[in-house]
């Protein structure tokens, strides 16, 4: 018996650990050894998360990387390095290459996690247009572009950047921060978008009025309505079409594409998948493959049929989420005969409405976005730097070894630990808690309070619409409207 994960996504990396933890070795209830192996295109997959910072300069590339190999090794998987081509579900085969050779591996159970691709707003192939992904070398590619720029040039750089979603709001203020400190001034950033405002889907007029404010005071220009039609690189121009018709040209030295997610084309070219118009796994609400249940996809790469894969967003935040559904429901499978596979009772995936935004702006500082209350300043970076470092941390078994390598706190203590850290805390009254919120100093690093009244808005609904309520009377646009 042999389960195959092939990609090392956000909910793969959560499957090799916990599968240990969810006892899956002890369950498994076939007469066949167990073989548990990862199949992915590199050892060290980065942390979507903490890229922006990583542009920034705020992290290094390995702070933001899991080390597939010792991963593995610390759980009892085998690594395997190569980049699949082709699967073939009915014959529960898998096709990959390896430094220029061409492998196949077979499976009795799978799950996907392979990511996605850049959105092709425009050719990639330009060689002043970088795409997002492959995430692996983003951070590189912007680095040479920025140290080929002439530092004594009156001029400072400009730089386009397509895509008003999250990803491209951090990546241009982050992209900004670095010029910055590369070249000692700051390039001419401009965003674009096709939406009539950036950070269109999921945000709130009020956290857009305040990205809005800080691109303004950055110095960051935001074009929006318009779609990208062409580069031409011999005159550095980008044009662009209104939605009126009209012609719009912006002179950019470089163009970076984060304008959304697009299916890898080997997916529907080279297997017999079901996928979706886009070229997406077709999943169920149990992150089954719709036509082959012995395979899962989770992460950008899956499309739930549920809501014609138009939701979730193709996000980390989500792939996290899904990691644990995916360990249940493997878990599920193995100990379970395989002429039963297809009654078993499994876990349904119900992706969440609503998370934790948390913008990093690369210079120190984030906003924050929860309930359409935008939050700003250092504390919100602190608590997206301990949120994603802790995350991290997880999967690095010189910190978080697996029991049976391990003999640091007696379980005594560990109970201790927990305890201690658990302490309850008096539930601030409401004028504090928006007070924390939306009133703190930008230059405020300490995030504990704010932690608390998050925590405690998430236990408490009525709590909740009580701070809401009053954080609202703070909204400009509310005071704008009734004036």
């Amino acid at each position: 018996m042999r389960l195959l994960l092939v990609g090392g996504g956000h909910s793969h990396i959560q499957v090799v650990k916990d599968l240990y933890y969810a006892k899956a070795r002890e369950l498994y209830s076939g007469d066949e050894e167990l073989e548990l192996c990862v199949l992915t295109d590199g050892q060290f997959p980065y942390y979507s998360g903490m890229i922006p910072g990583t542009v920034a300069g705020l992290y290094d590339e390995k702070q933001c990387q899991v080390d597939l190999v010792t991963l593995c090794d610390a759980y009892d998987w085998q690594f395997i390095n190569g980049h699949v081509t082709k699967i073939d579900a009915d014959a529960q085969v898998v096709t990959y290459v390896r430094a220029g050779a061409e492998y196949t591996i077979t499976y009795d159970l799978m799950s996907l996690d392979i990511g996605s691709k850049t959105l092709p707003a425009l050719d990639p192939d330009h060689s002043r247009v970088i795409a997002t992904r492959p995430i692996s070398t983003l951070n590189t590619k912007l680095e040479t572009f920025i140290r080929s720029f002439d530092s004594s040039s009156p001029e400072p750089p400009k730089i386009a950047v397509v895509g008003g979603g999250a990803a491209g709001v951090e990546l241009t203020f982050c992209l900004q921060a670095k010029c910055e400190k590369l070249l000692g001034k700051p390039p001419m950033m401009t965003l674009i978008d096709s939406n009539e405002t950036v950070l269109s889907r999921g945000y709130s007029k009020w956290i857009v009025h305040s990205i809005e404010q800080v691109a303004e005071e950055r110095g960051i220009e935001l074009e929006t309505g318009v779609k990208v039609k062409s580069y031409d690189d011999a005159t550095q121009t980008l044009h662009m079409e209104s939605k009126t018709g009209g012609g719009v040209q912006l002179q950019a030295d470089l163009v970076v594409l984060a304008a959304g997610a697009a299916s890898h084309d080997w997916v529907a070219a080279n297997t017999n998948l079901a996928v979706d118009g886009r070229g997406f796994i077709r999943v169920n609400e149990w992150l089954q493959c719709a036509n082959h249940k012995n395979v899962f996809a989770a992460g950008d790469c899956a499309s739930l049929d549920e809501f014609d894969g138009m939701f979730p967003p193709k996000a980390g935040v989500y792939a996290v989420r899904e990691g644990p559904i995916i360990v249940k429901n493997l878990t599920t499978l193995l100990q379970t005969p395989k002429t039963e596979w297809n009654d078993c009772s499994l876990t349904e995936y119900k992706p969440q409405g609503e998370f934790l935004s948390l913008l990093c702006l690369g210079d120190g500082t984030a906003l924050g976005a929860k309930w359409g209350i935008p939050m700003r300043g250092k504390w919100v970076w602190k608590l997206k730097d301990h949120i994603d470092l802790k995350f991290m941390r997880l999967f690095d078994p010189s910190v978080t070894p697996p029991p049976h390598k391990t003999h640091h706190a007696t379980e005594a203590q560990a109970k201790a630990e927990v305890q201690a850290a658990t302490e309850p805390r008096p539930v601030p009254s409401v004028e504090e808690a928006t007070g924390h919120l939306i009133k703190a100093p930008h230059d405020h690093e300490d995030f504990d309070d704010q932690l608390h009244v998050l925590s405690s808005m998430a236990k408490d609904d009525a709590f909740r619409q009580q701070v809401l309520d009053e954080a609202h009377k703070h909204n400009p646009l509310t005071a704008e409207s009734s004036d």
